[in-house]
């Protein structure tokens, strides 16, 4: 199977991440409130990247090296901070919780991808 075809889950969430930022810049551009699609599209964004990077690297596309471990637990961290280092945390929990339900999903996916035995064949 064909790298891209392995990669086409994530690559699919990293333009959706790209897209998200960019609706919420806007928005803030129009004077709207644009906080939560901006959280949102970075959080899905480096959890993607963070996805993708373990994915290749435990079907050994890349050699292993810890530096490339650190950046993709540097992403998660990034995935994680711009959910839940927000001012008023409750207040946010309860009216926008997308961007936390989002940061925990790419939690479990990154530890799934960096802890899974893939099939290669």
């Amino acid at each position: 199977m064909g790298t891209w075809k392995q990669n086409i889950g994530s690559t699919l969430f990293v333009i959706i991440g790209i897209l998200e930022f960019l609706s919420g810049l806007s928005q803030t551009g129009l004077g709207k409130n644009g906080e939560s699609p901006t959280v949102t599209g970075m959080t899905i964004l480096f959890g993607a990247l963070a996805f993708r990077s373990a994915k290749t690297r435990r079907l050994r596309n890349v050699p292993f090296f810890s530096a490339r471990s650190i950046i993709e637990l540097s992403f998660v961290a990034a995935s994680l901070a711009s959910a839940f280092l927000q001012n008023d945390l409750k207040y946010r929990v309860a009216t926008e919780p997308v961007p936390f339900v989002v940061s925990i999903i790419a939690l479990c996916a990154y530890i799934f991808a960096a802890t899974k035995r893939w099939a290669v064949k």
